[in-house]
């Protein structure tokens, strides 16, 4: 389950954990690149990690590659 929450300068996906068992995760877009981020209670605080938009491709990309090296060419449409 997700949510989608679009804002004057970044869309915000939420992915829900339904078991209860983990915290949600974050995903905001903005023009600079991807964050994500979950909320660590024992820390009490956000753990955060950023990506460039070509790391979250690839990433994306990897859901459906087996195992091996690959590389994503970008297209000049």
């Amino acid at each position: 389950m997700f949510t989608v929450e679009t804002e004057s300068n970044q869309t915000v996906v939420t992915i829900l954990d339904t078991t209860g068992q983990m915290e949600d995760i974050e995903v905001i877009f903005d023009d600079y690149g991807v964050w994500m981020r979950q909320f660590d209670t024992k820390q009490n605080e956000y753990e955060l990690l950023f990506l460039m938009h070509n790391q979250w491709r690839s990433l994306i990309a990897s859901l459906d590659c087996t195992e091996g090296t690959y590389q994503i060419k970008e297209r000049n449409d």
